[in-house]
């Protein structure tokens, strides 16, 4: 290999995400560059975001919901956390009692971005449309971009938004696990 290539270097995962935790932590700085902050955060939503929902036992209702899961990035999902004024939780880093199906080890520790409320739904939802995926998660954006639509209307309809639930829990690349799409099955009557 010649010598000019191997000064070449892709950055790591490690030194990519830092940068940008620096970044973010550094909103006031004039090195910080606001679209190449949201381009960086859609790009890593492609990849680690879930658009998923919940099933809201007392209304029999599903409700949007979005996550986002890190193992041992908890610095990164508080920089984040903050970024987006606190909507949602970011309890901090926790380590699951489950085990990871099918292999019986334990999972790692994890750090969670979790958003329920659908002020906080509402908020992501203007950000994804300013800022669009590119990946196949455009797909699960759409449609529970209509499930949060649906939810913040003044008379929100419990069967209709089951019925998008329905449809983003279809949708290949949802995180809903099958205890949630069983719920929502049984709910809307389907056999």
């Amino acid at each position: 290999m010649p010598a000019a290539f191997s000064q070449w270097r892709l950055p790591s995962y490690n030194s990519s995400i830092a940068h940008y935790v620096y970044l973010m932590n550094t909103a006031s700085s004039p090195n910080f560059k606001e679209a190449e902050w949201n381009n960086w955060f859609v790009g890593f939503c492609d990849g680690e975001a879930s658009f998923t929902f919940r099933c809201d036992r007392s209304t029999r209702c599903a409700r949007p919901r979005f996550n986002l899961c890190l193992q041992k990035d908890a610095d990164l999902i508080q920089a984040v956390f903050t970024r987006f004024n606190f909507i949602g939780s970011a309890p901090g880093e926790f380590t699951p009692n489950a085990r990871r199906a099918g292999c019986g080890t334990i999972f790692a520790a994890r750090a969670e971005w979790a958003v329920n409320s659908i002020s906080g739904c509402l908020v992501l939802v203007e950000f994804f449309r300013t800022y669009p995926l590119r990946s196949h998660k455009r797909a699960d954006f759409a449609i529970w971009s209509e499930l949060v639509t649906a939810a913040a209307s003044k008379t929100p309809d419990r069967v209709t938004m089951n019925l998008i639930a329905w449809r983003l829990s279809e949708n290949r690349t949802s995180g809903n696990s099958g205890k949630a799409k069983a719920t929502l099955k049984k709910w809307i009557g389907l056999p």
